[in-house]
């Protein structure tokens, strides 16, 4: 059984990920098989460690996972809280994990400057666009960002003052939809 499941994605072979909030883990199920393995976290330890470069996710805790999108290459996962934004790389049988963003101890997010030098919580969703840039709703924030894939910088790309209230479901990219707007 799941518990909480905050948000699922499902990769390019058919694996769907989910998201447990009150778990503290993210878990991956096997399109083959009635298998669900916990990828990122511990059962119910629920606190973000600090993490120096890439680690092993079988030794990472987290706190409660929020949303999840990726890519073939990557799993993303944002969390409501300041433990920033993970990346999983999915194309190693040893899976490794790197945040993506500032810890609680960096300056809040601004935009034009390196995602890693930046705190980000309040991540609600997320999604990866055809050239691999990353687009999150901040909840917290009433905004939309995006971590160039290129650049590695975080940029604005909506926020409460053009008209979005509270992005608190999935953005879709091509064509931007969080909540019931279209943002073109």
């Amino acid at each position: 059984t799941v518990a909480s499941p905050y948000d699922v994605w499902v990769d390019h072979n058919g694996s769907i990920y989910v998201a447990e909030y009150q778990y503290c883990v993210v878990r991956r199920i096997d399109p083959f098989s009635p298998r669900m393995t916990v990828i990122l976290g511990q059962f119910s330890v629920c606190e973000t460690m600090p993490l120096n470069g890439s680690t092993q996710s079988s030794d990472v805790t987290i706190s409660g996972p929020f949303g999840l999108c990726g890519d073939d290459h990557y799993l993303y996962v944002t969390f409501q809280d300041t433990s920033g934004i993970l990346r999983v790389d999915l194309t190693h049988e040893t899976l490794m994990v790197e945040r993506i963003t500032g810890d609680s101890d960096a300056e809040l997010v601004a935009v034009g400057v390196p995602a890693a030098s930046v705190r980000f919580r309040g991540g609600c969703g997320c999604a990866v666009d055809l050239n691999r840039n990353l687009v999150i709703a901040a909840g917290d924030r009433n905004s939309v960002f995006m971590i160039s894939n290129a650049t590695k910088t975080i940029e604005s790309v909506v926020g409460y003052t053009l008209g979005v209230s509270l992005p608190i479901s999935t953005a879709y990219i091509r064509s931007i939809l969080v909540r019931t707007m279209w943002i073109e």
